[in-house]
């Protein structure tokens, strides 16, 4: 049986941790620390959000700790988001297309979203990594499984 693409709708991490620009850069690492999460995606909107950037701990450590760390308790997130471009991934993207984008932007994490931009969940490299590693792993057991059924198929005749 012919196995179904993967979609980016369905190995994405749908329980994304989300601020606004207004939030201080304190409580979004206080949020990565809660989730244990590396990201947290800024939105815009609250019926249906719709992601317009993306704060990393990296992001936390190089703007924040090694410039700024004095001033940490006083900045929000747009003080630290200065021409940083957001990269997002369609849920239904082909999957090459998408990775060459995230290469291109150097980002490891990327919000996935719907036909109308609306936030469904974070794509990381970790996810793609294990969504491949697991259609590898049915081709090595179909590899594995295919001798055995030409015996048992040349038994029979």
């Amino acid at each position: 049986s012919k196995e179904a693409p993967v979609l980016f709708r369905d190995i994405c991490t749908k329980d994304v941790t989300t601020a606004t620009r207004t939030t201080g850069v304190v409580d979004v690492a206080r949020a990565m620390r809660e989730r244990h999460s590396g990201d947290v995606v800024i939105v815009d909107g609250d019926a249906s959000p719709h992601p317009v950037a993306i704060v990393t701990d990296r992001d936390l450590v190089v703007s924040v700790l090694a410039q700024a760390a004095e001033r940490a308790p006083g900045l929000r997130v747009a003080d630290i988001l200065v021409g940083k471009e957001l990269v997002v991934v369609r849920d239904d993207a082909d999957v090459v297309d998408a990775l060459e984008a995230m290469w291109h932007a150097a980002v490891r994490r990327a919000p996935v979203v719907d036909a109308a931009g609306a936030l469904r969940g974070i794509l990381s490299i970790d996810d793609v990594i294990v969504a491949l590693a697991d259609q590898q792993n049915a081709i090595a057991r179909l590899v594995r499984a295919q001798p055995a059924k030409e015996r048992k198929a040349r038994s029979s005749s």
